[in-house]
């Protein structure tokens, strides 16, 4: 049973996370966006990933170079006002050398602007910089004091983050217990990674009491989000279930299924 970690995707989500990753270039050419996607075939995924359609900017900027050096004049300049949003934008274009030159320094620092003014994904950014010592100096504590900001704002990948680091004891004690908590609270926003750990730590009794059912509901849910690493882990599981224990699995993916945010 394979369990992610720290800043790893899910299958199958993991290309189209690197490249959409530019909400406020989005919010600034809407229109030409719409137009762009509509003949691209791409705007099934949109309506699919509702977070993601906010970070769709840089594929408009990848298709038209002119236009991107006027996107990254205003975006310095909207990151240079104040506006976080823009900050986090610019930190992410360091970080990811798009548009700019690779640089995990400047990548940070714009970060940091942005998370002084509790903006939950910079603060997400900049505690997994510190988690994974790029741009600033290796921090735990730092990584896990940011995630922390950000997951009380209620971001989920925030939330999975916190679970990994008191799942691995990682500027924190090890507590499998609270891991369990935040893995539950991203997983109840649909944030597939968490729902296959969490499966997994209910089908190991890790943090919980061992539960077949629930590790049954949560994997299916993460396989029906597209997940490829859920599927195995969920048929280890059913081998070990009687058919009374896998019915019971399906009402309960579709009673937590119908409490989810829609996208």
């Amino acid at each position: 049973m394979a369990e992610y970690g720290l800043g790893e995707a899910a299958p199958g989500w993991q290309e189209f996370a690197r490249i959409l990753k530019f909400p406020w270039v989005i919010q600034k050419r809407k229109a030409s966006l719409v137009k762009y996607l509509r003949g691209s075939g791409t705007e099934r995924y949109v309506l699919l990933m509702r977070k993601a359609i906010a970070r769709l900017g840089l594929v408009l900027l990848l298709a038209c170079p002119k236009s991107a050096i006027a996107d990254l004049a205003e975006l310095e300049r909207d990151a240079a006002k104040g506006i976080a949003e823009a900050q986090n934008d610019l930190g992410l274009m360091y970080q990811n050398g798009e548009g700019v030159p690779q640089d995990d320094v400047k990548a940070a620092e714009w970060f940091q602007k942005a998370a002084d003014q509790a903006n939950a994904e910079a603060q997400t950014n900049l505690g997994a910089m510190y988690a994974n010592g790029k741009g600033v100096a290796q921090d735990d504590a730092k990584a896990v004091a940011w995630f922390q900001r950000a997951a009380s704002h209620g971001l989920a990948e925030a939330q999975f983050n916190l679970g990994l680091m008191y799942a691995k004891g990682r500027g924190v004690p090890i507590d499998e217990a609270r891991a369990v908590e935040w893995y539950q609270k991203a997983a109840a926003q649909g944030f597939v990674e968490a729902q296959n750990n969490l499966g997994i730590m209910y089908a190991k009794g890790r943090g919980v009491p061992k539960d077949y059912v629930r590790a049954d509901a949560w994997l299916k849910l993460a396989a029906a989000q597209g997940d490829t690493a859920a599927p195995t882990a969920r048929d280890s599981v059913e081998k070990l279930m009687t058919a009374e224990q896998r019915t019971e699995a399906e009402k309960l993916q579709a009673e937590l299924s119908a409490k989810m945010p829609k996208k």
